[in-house]
């Protein structure tokens, strides 16, 4: 599926990257770029520094390329969670929470500090929650 090696299992931060960190508005970070330890190690430190980003987590469960821990760590910097709607019944049961869009988005709440919740659904659209209000699209 992906290389043994890529760009981003080796990211690395320096003084200019944790300065753009603070100047952020809005951030988008994934699971696959933190397969290694180098790189997650480097995503959450940019985040911590972007104290005034919302902050998207767009969980990618792509083969053996992710775990609990790894989704467990990076929920705690998430404002907003994007997962497909079969990535939401992945981590409801990692998680050992409700597979039903709205209930998971409840049960995660209580985890963690997350505001919203976009569940892709393919033919069936999209739900998105932000807070104590949901919004559905219908698939384009």
């Amino acid at each position: 599926m992906f290389d043994d090696e890529c760009a981003f299992d080796h990211l690395q931060l320096n003084d200019k990257t944790l300065l753009l960190a603070k100047q952020c508005n809005l951030l988008c970070f994934g699971t696959l770029a933190q397969r290694l330890p180098e790189s997650r190690q480097s995503i959450h430190t940019f985040l911590s520094k972007a104290c005034n980003a919302l902050k998207i987590f767009d969980v990618n469960l792509r083969g053996n390329y992710f775990s609990k821990e790894v989704i467990e760590q990076s929920l705690v910097f998430t404002d907003l969670l994007k997962v497909s709607i079969d990535e939401l019944q992945i981590m409801a049961e990692l998680f050992k929470l409700r597979k039903e869009p709205a209930t998971f988005f409840k049960d995660l709440r209580r985890r963690f500090p997350i505001q919203g919740l976009a569940v892709t659904s393919g033919e069936l659209g999209s739900l998105v929650f932000w807070q104590d209000e949901c919004s559905k699209k219908p698939a384009l």
